[in-house]
């Protein structure tokens, strides 16, 4: 779910051996004087302030976990491993480190969907309230100050930018193109502090890893996708029973079906005969011009991407309680962890999953 991030730690690396690309910089009034070092660990950006004692740490740590040609996203497990793995690299103390502020954090999951990716982008783009900043057969961005909002085509950034020939998840090479990126970017310290306040120091991210989860999702629904069994009207009538109409049309697979649905329930004094008269007259009408095509009865792409999101949701949720509850079990003069138990319910998505279909991510 973490993908990239910046970290500004009030200490400096014991070893730098394992860096890369090393560089010195010197003071502008003294050249012999180092004032910072900057060097790569793998993808991960290391620069050290030898004045202040601080390191400055920023780069992906998905990428950094699992390589840059891999689809995977970062589990509860795996974050603690990687970050882990970064500080024991380093050498730097584990208080320092967990205490590190953080600048900037990305959100994400990489779902795999059932059509080409920018099919989906037209068909969100379409639904949102949001201004949008970017829009491409790649990329669909929102407009914002305090954060960004990103769909893009997952496998064409690696393609293109990791100029990677094999890419993978789960370890095993992929078989289509069709993986959407959805991400959350927070690149402002004033934008963390307003949006995500519970989150300043690193070891907030481990505690509340299910609160972020839970953010990712709800962010999804403020962008007010019309996610809902609805109607899509691509040539658009008149007014809202015509919609109604051709709503009727559309699912009882003709204008005779529906009539004779409204004369049942006229017959079985369901609705009065006035508005049964009225229902017919509309169904004569302006609805009868439409054809089946200019209509959908729910939008099949939206509800694909809300699926995914749901089963990527749950996944993680199970598997971050039971490292917790083993966690627990193993330390019991550790702190508990209080998060209240989050269910797809609490964020507006009414799904019934079975939870043998509790799968990792992106799978099916």
């Amino acid at each position: 779910m973490v993908d990239t991030i910046k970290l500004r730690v009030n200490a400096l690396p014991r070893d730098i051996s394992l860096l890369s690309r090393i560089q010195n910089h010197s003071d502008e009034n003294d050249s012999n004087t180092i004032v910072t070092k900057t060097g790569y660990l793998k993808n991960i950006k290391i620069t050290m302030n030898l004045l202040e004692q601080r390191t400055i740490i920023e780069g992906s740590i998905r990428k950094y976990f699992y390589g840059k040609c891999a689809l995977d996203d970062l589990s509860h497990t795996d974050l603690m491993a990687a970050i882990n793995d970064l500080r024991n690299s380093l050498d730097i103390d584990i208080l320092p480190f967990n205490e590190a502020k953080i600048l900037r954090i990305d959100f994400g999951v990489t779902l795999e969907v059932k059509k080409n990716v920018s099919e989906y982008f037209t068909s969100i783009r379409s639904r949102s309230k949001l201004p949008i900043d970017k829009f491409s057969n790649k990329t669909l961005q929102f407009r914002g100050t305090a954060k960004k909002i990103i769909f893009y085509d997952k496998v064409e950034e690696l393609k293109k930018i990791g100029k990677c020939r094999e890419i993978t998840h789960k370890g095993v090479p992929i078989s289509h193109d069709r993986w959407l990126r959805y991400e959350i970017q927070y690149k402002k310290v004033s934008a963390l502090k307003k949006q995500l306040p519970r989150l300043r120091m690193l070891v907030h991210l481990f505690d509340d890893f299910s609160f972020y989860l839970d953010g990712l999702l709800k962010e999804f629904h403020i962008i007010q996708f019309s996610l809902q069994s609805d109607l899509t009207l691509i040539s658009q009538p008149g007014n809202s029973s015509d919609v109604f109409a051709c709503a009727l049309i559309i699912a009882l697979n003709g204008e005779n079906n529906a009539i004779q649905m409204i004369n049942d329930l006229k017959e079985n004094d369901k609705i009065r005969a006035s508005n049964a008269r009225y229902c017919i007259q509309k169904l004569k009408g302006n609805a009868s011009n439409f054809k089946p095509s200019d209509f959908q009865l729910k939008n099949e792409l939206l509800a694909d991407i809300e699926d995914k999101l749901a089963e990527a949701y749950i996944w993680y949720n199970v598997h971050f309680k039971s490292q917790v509850d083993s966690e627990t079990r193993s330390h019991s003069n550790r702190r508990s962890f209080d998060e209240p138990e989050l269910m797809p319910s609490d964020l507006g998505l009414n799904l019934e999953l079975d939870p043998d279909r509790a799968l990792p991510p992106h799978q099916e």
